[in-house]
C-alpha cells in the first residue's frame, strides 16, 4: 500500500496514511476532510566509499548493488540501503 501525505483544511494538521489507492482518506481527528499532497519525487544518490560497519574490517562498496550482496554475506542489514529502496 502507498504511503500518502494529507493536510486537514480546518485545522491546517498534516500527517502521512497508508491505504489503497482506491480508498477514500480518512477524515481528520477533528472531524475535518484531508486534502492530499503532492510530494516530489525523492531521488538519492548511492555514495560510494569505505563502509566500516558491515564487517569486522571496513569495506570499500562502491554500488548499492554490491552494498547488498555484503550485507547478506556478513548477516546485517544497512539502513541506508533500505531507505534508498
Amino acid at each position: 500500500m502507498p504511503l500518502y501525505d494529507y493536510k486537514c483544511e480546518r485545522c491546517h494538521t498534516t500527517i502521512e496514511v497508508f491505504h489503497k489507492i482506491k480508498e477514500n482518506p480518512p477524515l481528520c481527528d477533528c472531524g475535518s476532510k484531508l486534502v492530499k499532497l503532492i510530494q516530489p519525487a525523492r531521488v538519492r544518490m548511492f555514495r560510494a566509499g569505505i563502509y566500516e560497519h558491515i564487517a569486522h574490517n571496513p569495506i570499500q562498496i562502491d554500488s548499492m548493488k554490491q552494498l547488498k550482496k555484503e550485507c547478506k554475506k556478513h548477516g546485517v542489514t544497512s539502513a541506508y540501503a533500505e531507505d534508498i529502496c
